[in-house]
Protein backbone atom coordinates (compact mmCIF):
# COMPACT_ATOMS: atom_id res chain seq x y z
CA UNK A 1 0.00 0.00 0.00
CA UNK A 2 1.34 3.25 -1.24
CA UNK A 3 -0.57 6.99 -0.61
CA UNK A 4 0.21 10.85 0.01
CA UNK A 5 -1.17 13.96 0.62
CA UNK A 6 0.32 17.21 -0.84
CA UNK A 7 -0.82 20.52 -1.03
CA UNK A 8 -0.46 24.15 -0.70
CA UNK A 9 -0.45 27.74 -2.29
CA UNK A 10 0.45 27.81 -5.99
CA UNK A 11 1.52 31.84 -5.56
CA UNK A 12 2.45 34.15 -3.48
CA UNK A 13 -0.37 35.40 -2.50
CA UNK A 14 -2.06 32.42 -2.04
CA UNK A 15 -4.98 33.05 -4.29
CA UNK A 16 -4.53 29.72 -6.30
CA UNK A 17 -4.37 26.20 -3.94
CA UNK A 18 -4.11 23.05 -4.52
CA UNK A 19 -4.46 19.44 -2.16
CA UNK A 20 -3.75 16.14 -3.85
CA UNK A 21 -4.59 12.77 -2.07
CA UNK A 22 -4.24 9.59 -3.10
CA UNK A 23 -4.12 5.59 -2.28
CA UNK A 24 -3.24 2.19 -4.04
CA UNK A 25 -3.43 -0.69 -1.84
CA UNK A 26 -2.69 -4.29 -3.55
CA UNK A 27 -3.52 -6.82 -1.10
CA UNK A 28 -4.45 -10.28 0.61
CA UNK A 29 -6.44 -10.98 3.39
CA UNK A 30 -5.93 -14.02 5.73
CA UNK A 31 -8.69 -15.50 3.72
CA UNK A 32 -7.57 -18.08 0.91
CA UNK A 33 -6.98 -16.17 -2.51
CA UNK A 34 -8.91 -12.96 -0.73
CA UNK A 35 -7.92 -9.91 -2.15
CA UNK A 36 -8.45 -6.61 -0.59
CA UNK A 37 -7.49 -4.13 -3.51
CA UNK A 38 -8.04 0.09 -3.71
CA UNK A 39 -7.43 3.02 -5.94
CA UNK A 40 -8.28 6.06 -4.35
CA UNK A 41 -7.54 9.71 -6.02
CA UNK A 42 -8.57 13.01 -4.35
CA UNK A 43 -7.81 16.39 -6.15
CA UNK A 44 -9.10 19.68 -4.91
CA UNK A 45 -8.15 23.41 -6.57
CA UNK A 46 -9.11 26.11 -4.64
CA UNK A 47 -9.27 30.00 -6.13
CA UNK A 48 -9.51 33.05 -3.28
CA UNK A 49 -9.79 36.37 -5.28
CA UNK A 50 -10.27 38.19 -2.03
CA UNK A 51 -10.49 37.70 1.45
CA UNK A 52 -14.39 36.64 1.65
CA UNK A 53 -14.90 34.92 -1.40
CA UNK A 54 -13.66 31.39 -2.13
CA UNK A 55 -14.26 28.87 -4.68
CA UNK A 56 -13.03 25.04 -4.46
CA UNK A 57 -13.71 22.51 -6.99
CA UNK A 58 -12.89 18.70 -5.85
CA UNK A 59 -13.18 15.38 -7.31
CA UNK A 60 -12.98 11.84 -6.40
CA UNK A 61 -12.24 8.60 -8.06
CA UNK A 62 -12.67 5.40 -6.08
CA UNK A 63 -11.95 1.49 -7.07
CA UNK A 64 -12.61 -1.04 -4.77
CA UNK A 65 -11.74 -4.74 -6.03
CA UNK A 66 -12.06 -7.46 -2.97
CA UNK A 67 -12.80 -11.32 -2.55
CA UNK A 68 -13.43 -12.22 0.95
CA UNK A 69 -15.47 -14.49 3.23
CA UNK A 70 -18.57 -12.58 3.51
CA UNK A 71 -20.17 -15.25 6.74
CA UNK A 72 -18.94 -15.85 10.03
CA UNK A 73 -16.85 -19.19 10.67
CA UNK A 74 -18.77 -21.17 13.99
CA UNK A 75 -17.39 -21.39 17.66
CA UNK A 76 -16.77 -25.27 17.18
CA UNK A 77 -13.67 -26.11 15.55
CA UNK A 78 -12.23 -22.19 15.52
CA UNK A 79 -12.33 -21.53 19.34
CA UNK A 80 -13.85 -24.58 20.83
CA UNK A 81 -12.89 -27.90 19.97
CA UNK A 82 -14.25 -30.41 17.17
CA UNK A 83 -14.00 -33.82 16.73
CA UNK A 84 -13.36 -33.35 12.85
CA UNK A 85 -10.31 -31.12 14.05
CA UNK A 86 -9.55 -27.18 13.31
CA UNK A 87 -10.56 -25.53 10.73
CA UNK A 88 -7.84 -23.53 8.82
CA UNK A 89 -7.03 -19.55 9.32
CA UNK A 90 -7.17 -18.89 6.32
CA UNK A 91 -10.16 -21.02 4.97
CA UNK A 92 -13.62 -19.13 2.74
CA UNK A 93 -16.67 -20.78 3.24
CA UNK A 94 -17.93 -18.89 0.38
CA UNK A 95 -17.62 -19.72 -3.43
CA UNK A 96 -14.19 -18.69 -5.20
CA UNK A 97 -14.57 -16.31 -8.32
CA UNK A 98 -18.05 -15.28 -6.95
CA UNK A 99 -17.97 -13.58 -3.31
CA UNK A 100 -16.32 -10.76 -4.29
CA UNK A 101 -17.14 -6.73 -4.08
CA UNK A 102 -16.50 -4.44 -7.13
CA UNK A 103 -16.88 -0.77 -6.97
CA UNK A 104 -16.22 2.00 -9.21
CA UNK A 105 -17.62 6.00 -8.11
CA UNK A 106 -16.56 9.10 -9.44
CA UNK A 107 -17.53 12.66 -8.20
CA UNK A 108 -16.84 16.39 -8.92
CA UNK A 109 -18.55 18.98 -6.79
CA UNK A 110 -17.45 22.48 -5.99
CA UNK A 111 -18.09 25.47 -2.84
CA UNK A 112 -18.89 28.29 -3.08
CA UNK A 113 -18.51 30.93 -0.01
CA UNK A 114 -18.83 35.12 0.07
Amino acid sequence: QGSFDVGGPLDADKTFLYRLSALVRDAQTQVKDGRDDRIAINPAFTWRPDAQTSLTVQAMYLQDNNQHATSFLPAMGTLLPNPYGRLPTDFDDGQPGFDRYRKNEAMVGYRFAH
